[in-house]
């Protein structure tokens, strides 16, 4: 759970930066769902896209999906 929450918290700065075209920080990382396992040597996509922003602040949602690469059928593993 610690790699996929790294994860996470970089593709969030990747979009909040590029949507803001400033330096941003994380504030708040909450309501994480592991919806199911990634197994070693799936390949692992982040998805991250701005879902709200206001004054000072941006709302980000994220998915993790994971493949079996000889299968290549993407499955969601975690969203927030």
């Amino acid at each position: 759970g610690g790699a996929v929450m790294k994860w996470i918290d970089l593709a969030a700065y990747a979009c909040s930066a590029a949507w803001s075209g400033k330096y941003c920080i994380t504030a708040y990382a909450g309501g994480i769902r592991f919806v199911a396992p990634i197994h070693v040597g799936n390949l692992v996509e982040v998805s991250a896209k701005v879902i709200y922003t206001g004054r000072s602040s941006m709302h980000i949602a994220i998915d993790v999906q994971a493949s079996d690469p000889k299968q290549m059928k993407n499955r969601l593993t975690t969203h927030c």
